[in-house]
């Protein structure tokens, strides 16, 4: 992608996810997605951990190493086991969650090639008043149900 003065236009959002969150939420939301993104891509006025560009090249080089102890692995590996357990304790035992237990499994014994970084540009004009803001930092937004035709992938 090309990096521009759209990119801090006001236009798009972006946010850096792994395949395997990704997978995960289509498991657990069928077709939405919660996701945390920073209305600029290299986010300097925010903390690294709302910082698009930094949890990208973190992810990134972690990756590349096939190292499975990086911490930001280890915290979202661990967010994600917390996302589906929470979702199978919500659903509840009596009814059949082949989904919800394949996902755990799949977090669980996930290859770290499944946690490569993806970056999201997301429409803003689509997800309006869903946005929630606020947050520690300025550029910090959310968003719990964003639709897959409201985001593009720009780097897989």
């Amino acid at each position: 992608m090309k990096w521009s003065a759209e990119t801090s236009s006001g236009k798009y959002g972006y946010s850096c996810q792994t395949a395997l969150a990704k997978r995960v939420n289509e498991v657990l939301h069928h077709g939405l997605y919660y996701c945390w993104f920073s209305l600029e891509f290299n986010a300097v006025t925010s903390g690294n951990t709302s910082n698009p560009l930094w949890i990208y090249q973190t992810l990134s080089h972690a990756v590349h190493k096939k190292d499975v102890n990086d911490p930001k692995i280890m915290m979202i590996k661990m967010a994600l086991m917390e996302a589906v357990t929470r979702n199978i304790s919500i659903v509840g035992p009596a009814q059949d969650n082949e989904e919800d237990t394949e996902a755990l499994i799949n977090v669980r014994d996930a290859e770290i090639e499944m946690f490569h970084p993806q970056v999201w540009r997301i429409e803003l004009s689509q997800v309006g008043r869903r946005v929630k803001g606020g947050f520690q930092y300025p550029d910090e937004r959310k968003v719990e149900d964003l639709k897959s035709n409201e985001f593009s992938i720009v780097v897989d």
